[in-house]
């Protein structure tokens, strides 16, 4: 970029140095008119001047051009840049919600989860205990009955 700039300031140095090199011929040619005759003709016949001011006006047609290409570049890549810098800016933001909103889904499920596992283990619980009172009601249910047939002058037998 500093060379672009280098060179810029270049070409815009030399176009004006060519314009006070013509300027100064100019005033050599005025201030000698009278010393020498060809001069005079020279200056009398007006088309020198005449293609000097042509070729000024057509030196600043060329510069204000530059000038102006010069002014649309820059424009366009300061247009360039800005687009790229939201583009860039839009990008990051989308990656960065990314990690929070699967941290978010991430402790949904979490959550989920864990609800799932106490309901899980409070249905067995209930099982287990419903299970296991209907067992132990039944067994004494069967040693009530038992205890009722049984005589009472025989021991029980062991086997």
């Amino acid at each position: 970029m500093a060379q672009f700039w280098d060179a810029v300031n270049r070409m815009f140095g030399l176009a004006q140095n060519a314009g006070t090199r013509r300027r100064g011929n100019r005033f050599a040619c005025r201030s000698r008119r009278g010393s020498k005759p060809s001069a005079r003709l020279f200056h009398a016949s007006g088309g020198n001047n005449e293609g000097e001011e042509r070729a000024a006006a057509r030196i600043a047609q060329i510069y204000d051009g530059v000038q102006r290409q010069l002014y649309i570049f820059l424009a366009a890549t300061l247009i360039a840049i800005v687009l790229t810098s939201l583009y860039l800016i839009r990008s990051n933001r989308q990656i960065f919600c990314a990690p929070a909103e699967l941290s978010e889904q991430r402790s949904d499920l979490a959550q989920k989860l864990i609800s799932t596992q106490e309901s899980t283990l409070r249905h067995i619980s209930r099982e287990l205990h419903d299970e296991f009172g209907q067992v132990l009601t039944a067994i004494g249910s069967m040693l009530g009955r038992a205890g009722k047939h049984a005589r009472k002058d025989r021991p029980c037998a062991k086997t």
